[in-house]
């Protein structure tokens, strides 16, 4: 079986030919410690045997009309008491603002502020 084979197979609650094993996303600080600066695809050719997932993000296009009457703005908050640096996102739309936050340190980031906090903002 493939990886995505496997992987689809134990989706649909049947069973692959062995148990499937994957990253849930590789995490920089661990490829450039410990795995000499590969890139996700050389941790996964290192690790054999290993299902592949790779994990990207997508590429957002917008023309500029859309775009005319929103406003983006980010904001560097510094470090926090642990050292941890922390960011805040701001969209300003026609009907109001959105914002999130993000933070991250040497080894990791993650999301210290949803962006969607109550119901009115699925419709901005």
């Amino acid at each position: 079986m493939t990886s995505r084979e496997r992987l689809l197979t134990a989706l649909a609650n049947k069973k692959p030919d062995h148990l499937p094993c994957q990253v849930h996303s590789w995490m920089p600080y661990y490829l450039k410690t410990y795995l000499d600066g590969r890139d996700q695809y050389g941790a996964y050719k290192y690790f054999k045997g290993m299902d592949w997932v790779i994990y990207v993000n997508p590429r957002f296009e917008y023309r500029d009309k859309d775009l005319a009457n929103w406003e983006k703005s980010d904001l560097d908050l510094g470090l926090d008491a642990d050292g941890s640096h922390q960011f805040k996102h701001i969209i300003n739309t026609p009907e109001g603002e959105l914002s999130y936050g993000l933070g991250c340190n040497q080894f990791t980031a993650w999301v210290t502020e949803f962006l969607i906090k109550s119901e009115r903002d699925f419709e901005l």
